[in-house]
């Protein structure tokens, strides 16, 4: 709007209500006066009677008859008029753009693009409203009876049909729809029934896999109980057969020096039982043997480990109370303990060791080659006498040098006495008088064993104790696999030697318990060259 045009004044509210209230009477008084015009204009100019003209109580006449055409044209007229405004409506909505592909596709198939009955609904009405009058008024009308007749059937076959047809008949969409709505139940009965299948055959394979886990658990369980029965065969044998050894030469070397009854009764017997089980088994592998050899084995192992008929653990019993009084100072430490600890270092050492672990622990003569010459040293000899209270006493007024000169050339010769006499003896050449022959021997015997004790200190390390220690941490006998064994040190085992030297020739020891420690020390010899692990067997006595 250019600047030039007068501004726009909106209606007023009064105006607009006046306007929408006398605007439908005024289009009703317009029509009514245009019908009634077109009347006088088709009487005055073409000569249409009037409406008294027409005489309607006179059933011959035609002027009723032509009223009721009329209004039957009308009645057409109107219902193709409502059709036509109903298509325009539809073409309307399909010019607008508002419906998508699917919904064109449907409008096209329908007749005259109405919603499908449409057409016969119409057709249905002006029957209705032509025929039902016509029927009603036939008489008034003059109608033959004939038409009347034939009007009834038409409007009775008519109202029939579409009464009929809303009832039973089914549109095509809609027959389209159920037809489709059949084929997505059939597809979810079909892929239902596929499911169903498909979990039934998993189930099968789920109950197929549970009986093959179930058999491969079972071929598991025998597999797991071949393995136990061979490693139980294989263990029980070698047990048997490390223990029949040490019983043979526990009765057979040792026995007839042992006191009666220190050996338990039947001996003979057991080993003989034990020695038939192992015959029994020779060639035999652990996946061949039978229940009955595996039983057998068993209780050969039983009857040479078992509490009171075990020959090893018999002279562990007997022994161990010579160590009960002169066991170092190791809280928890028993004699039992402590006796199975020094039988095992025995059996750990090196071949040169184990023969000053015997000359200790026995307190046997100085052996030539148990000490080098070469590693005396007056210091060392010194040492030695300083824990040899019998020769120290006797010699503790002489001069150093010439005692330590004096001991370090007899100590380690076979003629060390004769020395020791010519220098300290009745016509000493050193000092005259001072020793006696019988000073001389055990003076000099006390001195080798406290020289031994310090040269064979090194002898034990920790590498040698830490096997005896495993050996013994599984013991079957609890006192030998306490804490207190474990807990040992190099230092500890030293003085565990140290303690037990000579104990066995002590005066006033019972001749049994002596007689047990000694065949326990020989028996450690023998096991040694027979290779068997003595210590692994004392362990395994109940």
């Amino acid at each position: 709007m250019s600047p030039a045009d007068p501004p726009h004044k909106p209606r007023g509210t009064g105006r607009a209500f006046w306007e929408d209230l006398l605007r439908l009477p005024l289009q009703i008084v317009l029509v009514g006066g245009a019908v009634t015009l077109v009347g006088m204009l088709l009487q005055h100019g073409i000569g249409m009677p009037s409406l008294s003209a027409l005489q309607f109580d006179d059933k011959t006449a035609s002027g009723l008859r032509l009223v009721v055409a009329v209004l039957i044209f009308a009645v057409g007229i109107a219902a193709a008029v409502f059709l036509w405004w109903l298509s325009s409506r539809f073409f309307g909505l399909i010019e607008g753009k508002s419906l998508d592909a699917a919904g064109l596709a449907a409008v096209k198939d329908l007749p005259l693009g109405l919603p499908e009955g449409t057409v016969r609904a119409v057709l249905a009405l002006v029957v209705a409203v032509v025929g039902l009058p016509l029927l009603l008024f036939s008489n008034v009308v003059g109608m033959d009876p004939a038409i009347a007749g034939y009007i009834n059937g038409i409007v009775t076959g008519v109202f029939g049909f579409y009464f009929g047809t809303r009832t039973t008949g089914v549109p095509a969409q809609a027959v389209d729809k159920i037809a489709e709505a059949n084929r997505e139940a059939m597809q979810q009965t079909k892929a239902a029934a596929s499911a169903k299948e498909t979990a039934s055959q998993a189930q099968s394979a789920a109950q197929s896999a549970r009986q093959e886990l179930g058999e491969a658990q079972q071929r598991a369980d025998e597999n797991s109980g071949q393995l136990d029965r061979a490693s139980k065969f294989d263990t029980t044998l070698s047990t048997v057969k490390r223990h029949l050894g040490v019983a043979k030469t526990v009765l057979v070397t040792l026995g007839p020096l042992l006191p009666k009854g220190l050996l338990p009764d039947d001996l003979d017997k057991t080993i003989d039982a034990a020695d038939r089980a192992v015959t029994a088994v020779q060639g035999v592998t652990a996946a061949t043997a039978s229940a009955d050899q595996l039983s057998a084995l068993t209780d050969a192992f039983e009857s040479l480990t078992g509490s009171g008929k075990s020959p090893l653990g018999a002279l562990l019993g007997k022994a161990a109370p010579l160590l009960q009084n002169v066991l170092p100072a190791i809280p928890g430490l028993g004699a039992a303990a402590g006796l199975a600890t020094l039988i095992g270092l025995g059996v750990k050492l090196g071949s040169s060791q184990f023969q000053r672990w015997r000359a200790r622990v026995l307190a046997a003569p100085l052996a030539q080659g148990l000490i080098e010459f070469g590693a005396l040293s007056p210091e060392l000899v010194r040492s030695a006498l300083n824990r040899s209270p019998l020769l120290r006493d006797k010699l503790a007024e002489q001069p150093p040098g010439d005692v330590n000169a004096a001991l370090l050339d007899a100590v380690l010769r076979d003629d060390g006495p004769q020395r020791l006499l010519a220098a300290y003896g009745p016509a000493g050449t050193l000092a005259a008088g001072l020793l006696t022959e019988a000073d001389v021997d055990a003076g000099l015997a006390e001195l080798r064993q406290s020289l031994l004790a310090l040269y064979g200190a090194g002898d034990v390390q920790d590498s040698t104790l830490n096997q005896v220690k495993a050996a013994l941490a599984g013991a079957a006998n609890p006192e030998l696999a306490a804490t207190a064994v474990q807990s040992l040190t190099a230092r500890d085992a030293n003085r565990l030697i140290d303690a037990a030297s000579g104990i066995s020739a002590q005066p006033g020891v019972p001749w049994d318990q002596a007689a047990a420690f000694d065949a326990l020390v020989m028996l450690t010899d023998s096991a040694r060259r027979d290779n068997v692990d003595l210590v692994r067997a004392l362990a395994e006595v109940k």
